[in-house]
């Protein structure tokens, strides 16, 4: 449906936005009911692990955000809801009332910010995914799953606002929060990258370890 939907906008425009809604609608569904289904059993995974079979409110939320790098991938689902889905769905919503009016500068602000917080979104999903299953431990698990779950969302949630600011208000003090959530995306991002680097060449490293073992 949303494929549908997409390469529609290049021939019937109007109804094809109303395609993307039915088929974003059937995407969200999805996308709720895998993060409900996914918290639900991280939740409960990391109780067995301690053995608590009746377990307070408060041990359920420390056994949520125990393991940030599983935790990642869900909290990401759902923080990407107020800064790309509904933004965009009510861009397409006021095409000709609000988006068309704007400058084009403006217009190119949106297209550009909506579609790099989503590949960036994507992109952090996928990091901790990988580093799950690289077996990333200790520290460096947790300075990596915060980092990147901070730094990001921060830089995410700063660019939604500087999208979204009228032509002739001002957007500059955006830049700043955006700029240091980068920043610490990044810097996390390269000590973690490092730290593995680091890794290859130790004769004690993990990698060591893996050769040995094949």
């Amino acid at each position: 449906v949303m494929a549908v939907g997409c390469w529609g906008v290049m021939v019937w425009e109007g109804i094809a936005h109303t395609i993307i809604y039915a088929g974003s609608s059937l995407v969200l569904v999805a996308a709720l009911l895998m993060t409900i289904a996914g918290i639900d059993k991280l939740i409960k995974n990391r109780l067995t692990e301690q053995g608590i079979s009746r377990a307070t409110a408060g041990q359920k939320l420390r056994a949520l955000f125990h393991d940030p790098l599983k935790l990642g991938p869900f909290f990401q689902m759902v923080w990407l809801q107020p800064v790309m889905v509904f933004p965009g769905l009510y861009t397409a919503a006021k095409l000709d009332e609000v988006f068309r009016a704007w400058p084009l500068e403006a217009e190119r602000r949106i297209l550009v910010g909506h579609w790099h917080i989503l590949a960036t979104v994507s992109a952090t999903i996928l990091l901790f995914l990988v580093a799950d299953r690289l077996g990333v431990r200790g520290w460096m698990r947790q300075l990596l799953g915060w980092g990147v779950i901070v730094g990001s969302d921060v830089a995410f949630t700063f660019g939604a606002f500087y999208e979204f600011i009228p032509p002739d208000a001002d957007r500059d003090w955006t830049r700043l929060y955006l700029d240091l959530g980068l920043g610490i995306t990044l810097i996390v991002l390269a000590l973690f990258l490092g730290r593995r680097l680091v890794d290859l060449f130790s004769a004690e490293g993990r990698w060591a370890e893996k050769e040995t073992s094949s």
